[in-house]
């Protein structure tokens, strides 16, 4: 293996501002592009070129393409002989399994309202990203919203053929 000779960097206070000042336009091609200069008998020859090693990544979605490509034909074909609504991901009925997903972002306690007085000029949308971007989402700033009735979870008991729930027992207490 070839070693490669490094030149010293310029311990020069001024170095930042040496390269600040471009050569001019009658300058050499190495002066032009910055090359360091090198030593007379320093040239250590040719670059050693060797070939890249595969990536995993890249084996990976090599992989990967033919599946999505498979899949895309097949939900085409699904999309040419079922109704639109079977398709609708937002359409789904009680029946089916579904995860449902109740998000809210909540204005930050910290946040100056010198600034949201004079962002009110800009659109709706911008102060939405704007403030989006800049606060990290915590246990004290997220809430989940909670839309229509509770969910009531039932426990079933059923003994001599008689069928309750312990939430009737609940309710039956209560009054």
């Amino acid at each position: 293996m070839a070693t490669s000779r490094k030149e010293p960097r310029p311990t020069s206070k001024n170095h930042s501002d040496e390269l600040l000042k471009l050569p001019g336009p009658n300058a050499s091609l190495k002066s032009k592009l910055l090359l360091p200069q090198q030593k007379c008998g320093g040239a250590t020859g040719p670059p050693k070129i060797t070939r890249v090693e595969r990536s995993a990544v890249l084996s990976r979605a090599k992989q990967f393409l033919p599946l999505m490509m498979e899949a895309d034909k097949k939900l085409k074909e699904k999309m040419e002989t079922l109704p639109n609504s079977e398709l609708d991901i937002e359409n789904v009925t009680e029946d089916e399994p579904h995860i449902e997903m109740n998000i809210a972002l909540v204005e930050n306690d910290a946040s100056d309202e010198d600034d949201s007085s004079s962002d009110s000029s800009g659109s709706d949308f911008e102060m939405e990203t704007e403030y989006l971007g800049s606060s990290a989402v915590t246990e004290d700033n997220f809430k989940t919203q909670i839309k229509g009735k509770k969910p009531v979870i039932e426990e079933i008991i059923s003994s001599d053929n008689n069928n309750y729930s312990c939430l009737d027992e609940h309710k039956a207490s209560k009054s």
